[in-house]
């Protein structure tokens, strides 16, 4: 007899770091005021309460490896910097190549195809790596002294030259941590689901109880805003 594969559903929306987040802030806001939650919750402000409430969401982000993650964002605003640097000098090169070949469309078009602007740039403008990486590398790869010293001559500023040739190496590595570090993003188990559950499920039981206690307050009552706190996570 086989048995049934056990499915467990999260109880929240938004992703699980930003819930662990918006949990801690609740605990702290509660360890703030505490003393309001004193005539209904007294059981709340005993330490090994409040450590019982920290302990999971510190053994969670454990798991859940949120400095790998923030690595993980990190590496990838680096690309997408890069990226950026990149489009723009390669966009001035091509505005200098049109202008400085207008009377030789021939040559002009040679050119296109050998530094990848052909098969490359429309894909790489609508920001695919892959593209980009690939026009970078045709650039590099085909712009020796002789090119180059025709390129400048034709006024492509030397300074782009070296800017687009120095982008190729270091976006492809920039793209390897990115890719490596998606990689070793960890798998939420059913085990890790119910978890987070609970946690969820305390962080609810402080912030439903805050904003009873507090209804007459609004400032204080937004502290125990649960969908506030976690809004503030993902701006």
């Amino acid at each position: 007899m086989t048995k049934k594969k056990v499915t467990v559903r999260r109880k929240f929306r938004m992703k699980a770091p930003v819930m662990l987040t918006a949990a801690k802030t609740a605990g702290n806001h509660f360890e703030a005021n505490k003393e309001a939650f004193a005539a209904d919750c007294p059981q709340w402000l005993t330490e090994e309460w409040i450590s019982g409430y920290y302990a999971p969401i510190g053994r969670m982000n454990k798991k859940l490896g949120v400095k790998a993650n923030e690595g993980q964002r990190e590496a990838t605003l680096i690309v997408k910097g890069m990226q950026v640097g990149a489009i723009d000098d390669l966009t001035m090169i091509r505005t200098r190549m049109e202008s400085g070949y207008r009377n030789d469309k021939a040559r002009l078009d040679v050119l296109m195809d050998l530094l990848g602007f052909r098969s490359c740039w429309k894909k790489a403008q609508g920001g695919n790596q892959n593209a980009l990486l690939e026009q970078l590398f045709a650039f590099d790869n085909h712009t020796g002294n002789e090119l180059r010293a025709e390129l400048e001559a034709n006024g492509v500023p030397a300074y782009r030259i070296d800017s687009v040739k120095a982008y190729a190496d270091k976006l492809e590595a920039a793209n390897v941590t990115q890719e490596t570090l998606k990689g070793n993003t960890p798998v939420i188990t059913a085990v890790m689901t119910a978890e987070l559950n609970d946690i969820y499920d305390a962080a609810m039981d402080i912030c439903n109880t805050g904003k009873k206690i507090f209804r007459k307050d609004k400032v204080k009552r937004e502290l125990f805003n649960f969908t506030r706190l976690a809004a503030q996570q993902e701006r």
